[in-house]
């Protein structure tokens, strides 16, 4: 993301310490720990909830961490009538943090981020573009078949026959080549008829962030899960060069799975949803996953166990409420816990394998989930 941020006039300097190099996350921790000791700032805003205050500076004071926030992100994901985006969040609490000190300066409302694309990024997107000599007015789509996560991702048949019928109409398609769903792309368009295939253009993993932004820039239509070019599809976009806004005429389609949608989705039409902020409609288009609320599942394990072991009988009902939070709790960690090693160890194995593993964990989180829930009924039919 570093170079959409430079030139960003609201950035007094923009820093980039954490690169993808060899362990980027350790080694940006250093660099950041160097600038909070040795930057003598009053106030640090944390927004990444794997860096702890005591990461930005060795004491940990003056440092307002997202988390605190978590509250407000609960309460407002049943009120359709607030936003929910972690962006708009974001903005919120730098808002509230900041007011404790300074009178409010800015009285508009909050709209969505903006990035910064140089010129030479403009030209070479529009060279790339160009190669296929499209027919003046022809739309464009830009197809993302990524996702963030393997529980996200739209299923491939889902998505080769969704490429088919976009294909199948007027408009020129550019298709992301994948990362971490490597080779996503080739497959889907080698999975069209030939007559097709030549209404695909497929855009290299290798091409630069920057590029990859200005081309959506040029397309009328972004398609995507929820994953990082969803939100640069959604941001405005200005030149670095001279201040002028872009196209910023890109309706933004976006799916989700597991993930909640108004947490990272834009819609234009639904209640309670961030749209995005260019000039042109956004929608977002939630599956009915079961996987994005186990809190009652997380419950029903505390109680059955504190039952099926005999722990809980000779409780009062205060001390059996406090046992059953704490079970709940302890589980509900180690599985935070359990996601955040599986997220940090997929660097180094095959993402088919760390597919491979979820999906036994599930299956046996399946399996224990009726297990405790039989029980859980048998307790409760037992003391009527």
């Amino acid at each position: 993301m570093y170079p959409l941020l430079q030139g960003n006039p609201e950035a007094t300097r923009v820093l980039p310490i954490f690169l993808r190099e060899v362990d980027p996350f350790q080694k940006g921790l250093k660099g950041l720990m160097d600038l909070g000791r040795n930057g003598r700032y009053d106030v640090c805003l944390n927004f990444f909830v794997h860096i702890k205050a005591k990461n930005v500076v060795p004491h940990g004071w003056g440092v307002f961490d997202i988390v605190s926030n978590a509250a407000n992100v609960v309460h407002h994901e049943k009120d359709l009538s607030r936003l929910n985006h972690f962006i708009s969040m974001y903005y919120q609490f730098t808002h509230d943090v900041l007011s404790l000190v300074a009178p409010m300066v800015r009285q508009k409302p909050f709209k969505g981020v903006s990035v910064w694309i140089g010129d030479a990024a403009v030209e070479q997107a529009g060279r790339f573009i160009s190669k296929e000599e499209l027919s003046p007015g022809r739309p464009i789509i830009m197809y993302n078949p990524d996702a963030a996560s393997p529980y996200t991702l739209l299923p491939f048949p889902i998505q080769a026959e969704l490429l088919r019928r976009i294909a199948d109409t007027e408009a020129f398609v550019l298709l992301a080549a994948g990362h971490n769903e490597t080779g996503i792309g080739e497959r889907l368009k080698a999975s069209l008829p030939p007559a097709l295939q030549p209404n695909i253009m497929i855009v290299p993993a290798s091409t630069p962030l920057e590029v990859y932004s200005a081309m959506i820039d040029f397309s009328d239509v972004f398609l995507s899960a929820d994953t990082g070019p969803l939100h640069i599809a959604a941001a405005r976009k200005y030149s670095r060069t001279n201040g002028r806004a872009l196209r910023n005429r890109t309706a933004v389609l976006s799916f989700f799975g597991a993930t909640p949608a108004r947490m990272s989705g834009y819609d234009s039409f639904q209640a309670g949803y961030l749209p995005s902020n260019q000039d042109a409609p956004s929608w977002a288009f939630a599956a009915g996953s079961p996987c994005r609320n186990i809190m009652i599942l997380t419950w029903l394990y505390g109680a059955t166990l504190a039952k099926h072991f005999g722990l809980a009988d000779p409780f009062t009902i205060g001390r059996r409420v406090i046992f059953i939070a704490g079970g709940a709790l302890g589980l509900g960690m180690y599985l935070g816990s359990l996601s955040i090693v599986m997220h940090r160890i997929k660097h180094f194995f095959p993402m088919k394998l760390l597919g491979k593993i979820y999906r036994w964990l599930g299956i046996g989180l399946i399996i224990l989930s009726f297990y405790f829930i039989y029980n859980f009924l048998r307790h409760i039919v037992g003391t009527r």
